[in-house]
């Protein structure tokens, strides 16, 4: 019961960031374990990363490790992030490195243009 309550507290920590998280086309939860840690894993088509991201809570540092699971069987970690940074390194590692980029406002412009287009 303790790992749901675990798995729920990841979810709530994600979605209080608003509209950040909607950007990264979530279209699946589910509560698991990764590496025996509880784990709320999730499918995401952002930008950068498309694919399945694990958010992991490392009971033995109480800090979030990060996975990111792509093509052909590559996964990308990122360890120790504490829960005032969760949200900002998610973002990076599927939406965008630096969300101030002239580079990344194009590519929602872009985004934005197609989509109204195809309705």
């Amino acid at each position: 019961m303790e790992s749901i309550a675990v798995i729920n507290e990841i979810y709530r920590t994600i979605m209080a960031a608003g509209v950040i998280p909607l950007s990264w086309g979530i279209t699946s939860c589910e509560a698991t374990w990764y590496r025996g840690m509880p784990t709320l894993k999730f499918s995401t088509n952002g930008f950068i990363h498309k694919g399945d991201v694990a958010v992991c809570l490392n009971r033995g540092t109480d800090l979030y490790d990060i996975f990111l699971f792509g093509k052909n069987g590559h996964v990308t970690s990122m360890e120790g992030i504490g829960c005032e940074e969760l949200v900002s390194a998610l973002d990076s590692a599927i939406e965008t490195d630096d969300s101030t980029s002239k580079e990344y406002g194009i590519k929602v412009r872009k985004f934005l243009f197609e989509t109204l287009k195809e309705l």
